[in-house]
């Protein structure tokens, strides 16, 4: 990788930083689904981040991931919010047009939405609602 390729995803990572501690994810680990340049950059800056597919993040356990990242504009599947626990951070980051990410990150069941630009890359983020589960009495 280029120096001024680097130094672009360092800037991109920045945002996504920003993104995850809004979410109330900082210092946790992140799974990233489609960007190897971005873990890349992610570790470079402290972060502990893992690339996956959308097929591993899928088979996931329910509510076992603390933050999630899905880079790309066709690498999010609905299914994949399943394995972020209640709480957790959900980031798109995208060339989407924003009104087609805003309906995706409502779909998906995020509250507490915020959208930043990075370039020409949209960076969205938000928190994992979702109703507790009644228990048995």
């Amino acid at each position: 990788m280029s120096f001024l390729a680097g130094l672009s995803w360092g800037r991109r990572a920045g945002v996504v930083l920003t993104a995850l501690e809004a979410s109330g994810a900082a210092g946790q680990p992140v799974s990233v689904v489609g960007s190897p340049r971005l873990v890349r950059a992610l570790t470079r800056r402290g972060r502990q981040a893992t690339l996956a597919s959308a097929t591993e993040i899928s088979a996931c356990a329910d509510d076992s991931l603390p933050a999630l990242i899905a880079a790309g504009d066709g690498e999010f599947d609905p299914s994949m919010v399943r394995a972020v626990r209640p709480g957790g951070a959900m980031v798109f980051f995208t060339t989407l047009p924003p009104v087609e990410l805003s309906r995706r990150a409502l779909c998906a069941g995020l509250v507490d939405v915020e959208q930043r630009f990075a370039g020409r890359y949209m960076v969205m983020s938000g928190r994992v609602w979702k109703p507790r589960r009644e228990t048995a009495r």
